[in-house]
């Protein structure tokens, strides 16, 4: 008999500890998505006419917040995807291109 108590006992502490332990995980997750929703700024989407001798790294430069080279590939990764831009070197002068501001 005492046996089966044991066995029970730690059941309910198994079964708590695990509950626990979920409900500690929601709660990182719940702060960790609400610090990333407020940290990402608002895009302000504009289209910019293409001059000669415009590249998608220069639009970038101009465009982007960031300075390091990480943010600004990162960007002209994004003003690639939002144009549908397989070719880097496919832009033409008088054309225009979208991209964002975050001011």
């Amino acid at each position: 008999m005492s046996r089966r108590k044991r066995r029970k006992s730690s059941g309910w502490k198994r079964l708590f500890f695990v509950l626990v332990i979920v409900l500690v995980l929601m709660g990182g997750f719940r702060v960790k998505a609400l610090a990333s929703a407020q940290a990402a700024p608002e895009k302000n989407y504009i289209s910019v006419q293409i001059h000669t001798g415009d590249t998608l790294w220069s639009v970038a430069e101009e465009y982007c917040e960031g300075t390091s080279d990480r943010e600004i590939r990162n960007y002209v990764n994004e003003i690639k995807g939002i144009n549908h831009i397989v070719n880097d070197r496919a832009l033409t002068p008088g054309a225009y291109l979208t991209v964002y501001t975050t001011e």
